[in-house]
């Protein structure tokens, strides 16, 4: 006789009907590469392409459609910022700045429209849940936001040109950024902007154990960026692989 007890909970089987759903959607919108990561991802797999760009004072021809101001973020806007970025707390916001990083700010008529964070030193890429070094003079950018009512002004490239001369006046020289590759926007951006492609930083991490590791691209010489020997987890297993075979 068959009872409840012979089949599986209801709620399990949506659960894996989800996931099924989930994944065909992928496959039709993204493709059969998307679809590989994703699904390595789950498993415990990531990795983010490693971007370098040295900083110059030659800027280029403004081509937003809108007049726009650069600053840098002050402590005295810190409560501003995050009533836009409202994701943010003003606590997390103000540890950042006691830890050197940097934030440079757009506005549009006074009007906060685009951000940037760099941090300097040392910092922790969330997702991989990984601590990095950075050298001297050079700076992690992330966190880069142009707010969705002044996108399509052409504000990402103007900004990325305009925030160089905030930089290089506090001795910075270049930055560095690492980009998840499914976030096609984001790789667009980069290679529009002509940032040279530097490396691939992996991460695998299966129970307690994981190992990271960063492959560069051939002939892109010294690296700038490292994995740090451990994290606040304490030491785990990494290596740097310097294999010189490209990436796809």
């Amino acid at each position: 006789m068959i009872t409840k007890e012979h089949f599986l909970p209801r709620n399990f089987v949506a659960s894996g009907l989800s996931v099924v759903l989930r994944a065909f959607e992928v496959l039709r919108h993204k493709g059969l590469s998307a679809f590989f990561f994703i699904t390595l991802g789950k498993l415990g797999y990531r990795r983010m392409v490693l971007f370098e760009h040295v900083l110059d004072c030659v800027l280029d021809p403004p081509r937003a459609a809108v007049p726009f101001d650069t600053a840098l973020l002050q402590r005295t806007d810190v409560d501003a910022y995050v009533r836009i970025a409202s994701y943010k707390s003003v606590d997390e916001i103000h540890e950042r700045l006691n830890e050197g990083q940097i934030c440079a700010i757009g506005r549009v008529n006074g009007e906060l429209a685009c951000w940037a964070w760099y941090a300097q030193r040392r910092t922790r890429i969330v997702y991989l849940d990984l601590e990095v070094e950075i050298d001297d003079h050079w700076v992690y950018g992330y966190d880069f936001v142009v707010r969705p009512k002044f996108r399509r002004l052409g504000l990402a490239v103007d900004f990325t040109e305009r925030k160089k001369h905030h930089l290089t006046s506090l001795g910075i020289i270049g930055e560095v950024a690492a980009v998840v590759p499914q976030n096609t926007a984001a790789m667009a951006f980069e290679h529009g902007a002509q940032r040279r492609r530097i490396g691939v930083l992996r991460s695998f991490r299966h129970g307690r154990w994981r190992h990271d590791w960063i492959r560069p691209i051939p002939k892109s010489g010294a690296m700038v960026i490292r994995i740090a020997k451990e994290n606040d987890k304490g030491i785990y297993d990494v290596s740097i692989n310097t294999s010189s075979q490209h990436e796809h």
